[in-house]
């Protein structure tokens, strides 16, 4: 079953699917200083169900500033032993792999297949 719960903030929007134990955080706008708290919020949220991976699918990120890479940083550590990836176009977003410890893919089927192998090998 797959839900989906949209939300609103003046720079960041994030919707949240819940599909076969992975929930997927689909954020688009601006993660800074004004919005990470709302971020943390959802990652709170998402970890409500005990999923075994959390995607935080930031390729429609506009803008990740310091304050929102610690925010991804918290979110990893607060979830374990849940898995967080980012899945990020690293074109845009390429210092997350160089600030952030938190795994990063290119894609969602990237990070679904890596994560996959994880829980069975």
């Amino acid at each position: 079953m797959t839900a989906v719960h949209p939300s609103v903030a003046s720079s960041l929007k994030i919707s949240m699917q819940i599909a076969d134990g992975t929930v997927i955080l689909s954020i688009v706008g601006t993660v800074d200083t004004t919005t990470t708290p709302m971020l943390s919020a959802h990652v709170a949220n998402a970890l409500l169900p005990r999923p075994r991976t959390v995607l935080l699918d930031m390729r429609r990120v506009t803008s990740c500033t310091p304050a929102g890479c610690q925010a991804l940083v918290r979110a990893h550590h607060t979830a374990l032993p849940i898995r967080v990836a980012i899945v990020a176009d690293t074109r845009r977003c390429g210092h997350l792999a160089e600030e952030c410890p938190v795994p990063l893919y290119a894609s969602i089927d990237e990070a679904l297949t890596a994560h996959r192998a994880r829980t069975t090998g």
